[in-house]
């Protein structure tokens, strides 16, 4: 352990700049995430089969074990919290849940076509509950740009991709009135995409919409939700095509950066495949990707475990392969012809659920802490943790098993969008009045916190 992680371990030290009171801010969307994966859904308290809560409403973050949470998550994990860090909705891309985790008023379906009978599966008494569809980054849920109580789930629907080769995105549309509902199901936006998943918004330069971007073969399709809806905007053709991969995408803490990684639906050998690794510099005015970087990566991943983050300060690039932590220093020149290894698989295999798998490496998410948080692979009971991203190399303090769960889940974090971001001072696209929020910068030094 380097002298730098030592001093980081020696306390923990919170600074908060308040220009309002933190709970008008809307700064705790991201604050809790659920795991959960059981089929079954009336069990004792103690059971290891209940789900869990990863609440950042205090840090370190606290670990919930919640026996009233029974909507399973494979891949597909979207969730929402309100300004005081409280749920609001969730979803699995199957159902639409809300804090009281049952189906809001018409959301026990979404995403519905024949395929959808295909993830599910019956509870004790028979009743059949959707297990959640096992694509990372199928949904996003996002806030209304001009509508107060109102939020809309964007999804991809997998429905016709063996006859057509194609995905299509979706959206539904929730808002409160007495009690949360569904208003609108499963409205078609966009059909003939090639990426599966990764469903991600980043916020407009105006402060109040947002891009989302969508991949076909040779373009980007960049749709833009604002005050008129949620239309494509505009397309970009890319100097290469695009793979058919599955994966996951990030965009970094300022919006500034895109990135994804992921792999073909080719196995090179028994245990490697060919993937892609892709980052682009974001204008969050145009909405255009800018100094494109690609690059085909063969090593020794999963078709749907693969996962992607940038460090707080925007300088690292980190992706997961099955056994492997790579750090990428973007301030360097050709910077993903010099990975760095920060972490390898100890070789730890799961106590149950999935004992002969391991628990290998996932997908990942950046925390409200700046900490990233990466998955297992498989059906397991842990969370492993990179302690200080901003840090080079092996300073960045990876942590297997950083944190034990207090119930099963299977190689899932939620997706997020760019939280916390406002106008962009001086862009031409500053043009709505908004103050930037004003956000709680926390800096910590981490003791040895036992998960």
């Amino acid at each position: 352990m380097t002298n730098v992680t030592i001093l980081m371990r020696e306390k923990i030290l919170v600074l908060a700049l308040l220009f309002l009171a933190m709970h008008c801010c809307g700064q705790k969307e991201d604050y809790n995430w659920i795991f959960n994966w059981s089929s079954a859904d009336f069990l004792s308290p103690e059971s290891l089969w209940n789900g869990s809560i990863l609440s950042f409403n205090s840090l370190p973050p606290e670990i919930l074990k919640n026996s009233d949470i029974d909507l399973d998550f494979d891949k597909s994990n979207a969730i929402v919290s309100d300004s005081l860090g409280n749920i609001i909705l969730y979803s699995n891309g199957e159902a639409i849940y809300g804090a009281n985790h049952k189906p809001i008023f018409n959301g026990d379906t979404i995403n519905y076509s024949p395929i959808w009978s295909g993830f599910t599966f019956p509870n004790e008494i028979g009743e059949i509950k959707p297990l959640g569809f096992p694509i990372n980054n199928l949904i996003s849920i996002l806030p209304c740009p001009s509508e107060e109580n109102c939020w809309v789930a964007l999804y991809q629907n997998f429905e016709h991709i063996l006859e057509t080769g194609f995905y299509e995105l979706w959206y539904s549309k929730i808002v409160k009135n007495v009690e949360y509902e569904v208003v609108e199901k499963d409205i078609v936006l966009q059909k003939e995409l090639i990426r599966r998943g990764m469903v991600s918004a980043c916020k407009h330069a105006n402060g109040r919409d947002w891009w989302i971007l969508q991949g076909q073969q040779d373009s980007v399709l960049y749709f833009l939700f604002n005050q008129d809806g949620l239309k494509l905007h505009h397309k970009q053709k890319l100097p290469q095509n695009l793979e058919n991969n599955f994966g996951q995408v990030a965009f970094n803490k300022e919006g500034t950066a895109f990135a994804y990684f992921g792999t073909k639906n080719q196995i090179v050998d028994d245990e490697y495949f060919d993937g892609e690794i892709f980052y682009a510099d974001f204008d969050r005015c145009s909405g255009l990707l800018e100094n494109i970087h690609r690059m085909e990566y063969n090593g020794k991943l999963s078709v749907r475990n693969n996962g992607i983050a940038f460090s707080g300060n925007g300088q690292y690039l980190y992706i997961s392969e099955s056994e492997r932590i790579i750090q990428f220093d973007l301030s360097k020149e050709d910077f993903f012809s010099k990975p760095i290894v920060v972490g390898e698989w100890d070789g730890f295999l799961c106590d149950f659920g999935s004992a002969g798998t391991g628990s290998r490496f996932g997908i990942m998410q950046r925390g409200p802490d700046d900490r990233i948080y990466i998955s297992g692979s498989n059906q397991c009971l842990y969370v492993h943790v990179i302690n200080n991203p901003d840090m080079k190399g092996t300073d960045c303090d990876f942590e297997q098993r950083a944190i034990r769960l207090e119930s099963f889940h299977i190689g899932t974090v939620p997706t997020f969008n760019t939280l916390r971001l406002g106008p962009l001072n001086g862009s031409p696209c500053d043009t709505l009045g908004l103050d930037n929020n004003p956000v709680s910068k926390f800096w910590y030094e981490q003791d040895n916190t036992d998960h």
